[in-house]
């Protein structure tokens, strides 16, 4: 079983725009896809659009 991964919460400054973040062991930081495009004035849905017009439906 593999060790799991911690992180911590962050505030990111990316420019003038200050993000809620994960920042990893590493110093890397995560944030969500929702998180991303609300960060440049987009809503969360614009995502869920953006993938669904990329991916083909599947039909069961």
């Amino acid at each position: 079983m593999s060790e799991s991964i911690k992180a911590i919460r962050a505030t990111v400054v990316i420019g003038a725009l200050t993000v809620d973040a994960f920042m990893l062991p590493d110093g890397s930081y995560r944030m969500s896809q929702i998180q991303a495009s609300e960060s440049v004035g987009l809503s969360g849905r614009n995502v869920f659009d953006f993938f669904c017009d990329q991916m083909p439906l599947k039909h069961y």
